[in-house]
């Protein structure tokens, strides 16, 4: 009998100590359940998405938690329509700082989420090749403040790809929705039509005001997908024409296509010319032979082009065109007898890199401030860029990069109250982009999607070199990369 009893004493202490475990663990969880810490969890976990929480200037990702800056609010409307992140609304992230999401049950397998409010936007110019002889041109100053280096601009990113950023494209953030055979998105309250002018889906947009034909559109947000693990990136490069006062300064002055593939043409000291990866996107392309996780999708970089100099390094303006009523005659435009032929060719260009997943944006036909500007100067502006460059581009083109970041409105949304806004939608314009330093900035209307791109450049590397804010940390160590060529201080 005593036997039995001790038998059935061990069978049952194991039972016994996991019954008192777990009714530990419940008056723990109810415990903090009354002093709201787990609905407060759950609350931001609603709020900002699986895998990011943010909860007094504490930001959970991957179970690791980091202590994030809070936003400071600012009360003055920054220079040139400057976007002020601070502002936010309920369609506008800012200075969220976001390491990397954990994919929930709804992210397709392999794949994990982001909203488009979370995905940072990085541009450069035309890189610098030969930092000496830069430095020391008669552009001297803007070059060393507003370019990267080609030495730079490769730790850049060796570095980004380190830390887990992918490349994504700007229509990945957005879809455009037309509206065809008379239906007509929610937000759309007065239709106006004219019989007998011809609809055109990317150059009509809805405009109550005037007597015009147009297929009505939506901009509806997407989920901006990407392996697990890594991070959405955006690249754009403004001003790929290679101008005429760049012409000997250490700079590339053309693209080329060479077996197939994208590579710069440049002219060094001594007037050899050099073919191979001497600007952003040959050697974009080139890191990502070796890298092909850098992009997702075949995602490559944004291309932002003027025209009154051409395109890609060819004088294929019409003020190079002696035919043509535009025709200027000057010391540096003289007539380009060789025009079609070169106009060709950069369609040739344009479609390879169309093919490769760049991208295409208007920088304005004459580098214009769009915040200054008059209406009319703008309007002839968006008509000769449509002119001489979309012309030479295989798709119709639906993104603005403002010259010098000049938004045509600052915080506040977009309206048609904006004529401007309305004559941008008229040239079919979707996607508008500003500078912004902000690691974030994007806003969502029913007619449009604004984003804010960081630059990375001289200047903003200096900054955070000589005790400034350093608005570079998330995506590069500053101090690793930045060319000792450059002359210090550099100003703005």
């Amino acid at each position: 009998m005593k036997s039995n009893f001790y038998s059935i004493k061990k069978k049952l202490i194991v039972p016994i100590i996991l019954a008192q475990f777990f009714l530990f663990q419940t008056f723990i969880l109810v415990a903090f359940a009354q002093s709201g810490v787990i609905n407060s969890l759950e609350s931001n976990m609603q709020t900002f998405g699986p895998g990011f929480m943010q909860d007094a200037g504490l930001a959970v990702q991957d179970n690791i938690i980091e202590e994030t800056q809070p936003t400071k609010k600012q009360t003055k409307k920054k220079a040139k329509n400057e976007i002020d992140p601070n502002s936010a609304n309920d369609k506008t992230f800012a200075n969220k700082r976001i390491i990397r999401k954990v994919a929930n049950a709804n992210d397709p397998i392999g794949l994990v989420g982001y909203e488009p409010e979370e995905v940072t936007h990085i541009f450069f110019h035309t890189l610098t090749v030969d930092p000496k002889r830069a430095y020391k041109s008669a552009e001297a100053k803007g070059y060393n403040s507003n370019m990267a280096t080609v030495d730079e601009f490769k730790k850049i990113l060796q570095q980004l790809y380190d830390n887990n950023y992918c490349l994504v494209k700007l229509h990945d953030l957005a879809s455009i929705k037309y509206y065809e055979n008379g239906s007509l998105p929610n937000f759309v309250k007065k239709v106006s039509t004219a019989s007998n002018i011809e609809k055109a889906p990317l150059r009509n947009p809805i405009d109550p005001k005037q007597e015009k034909s147009y297929t009505p559109y939506e901009v509806l947000r997407k989920k901006v997908y990407v392996p697990i693990g890594k991070t959405p990136l955006i690249i754009s490069q403004d001003d790929v024409n290679y101008y005429h006062y760049m012409d000997g300064s250490g700079h590339a002055n053309r693209l080329v296509i060479d077996n197939g593939e994208i590579k710069a043409a440049y002219k060094d000291k001594s007037g050899n010319e050099l073919i191979g990866d001497y600007d952003l996107i040959p050697i974009l392309d080139s890191f990502i032979k070796e890298h092909p996780d850098f992009s997702y999708n075949g995602a490559r970089a944004i291309i932002a082009l003027t025209g009154y100099n051409g395109v890609f390094g060819y004088r294929t303006d019409e003020t190079y065109d002696i035919n043509s009523s535009y025709f200027k005659a000057s010391n540096k435009k003289t007539p380009n007898e060789n025009i079609e032929e070169d106009r060709e060719y950069a369609r040739r260009i344009a479609k390879v890199l169309h093919d490769r997943g760049y991208e295409f944006a208007s920088h304005s036909w004459g580098h214009r401030n769009f915040t200054t500007s008059s209406f009319s100067i703008l309007k002839t502006d968006c008509e000769r860029w449509k002119r001489n460059v979309e012309s030479l581009l295989p798709i119709p083109c639906d993104t603005i990069i403002y010259p010098f970041g000049a938004d045509i409105a600052g915080e506040e949304a977009y309206t048609d109250e904006v004529s401007r806004f309305t004559m941008l939608k008229n040239f079919g314009f979707r996607f508008f982009c500003n500078v912004d330093s902000n690691m974030y900035w994007v806003q969502i209307g029913n007619d449009y999607l604004r984003q804010g791109r960081r630059n990375i450049d001289g200047f903003r590397m200096w900054e955070a070199l000589s005790g400034g804010k350093n608005r570079l940390s998330d995506l590069f160590d500053v101090l690793s990369v930045f060319d000792s060529n450059r002359p210090t201080p550099i100003s703005q």
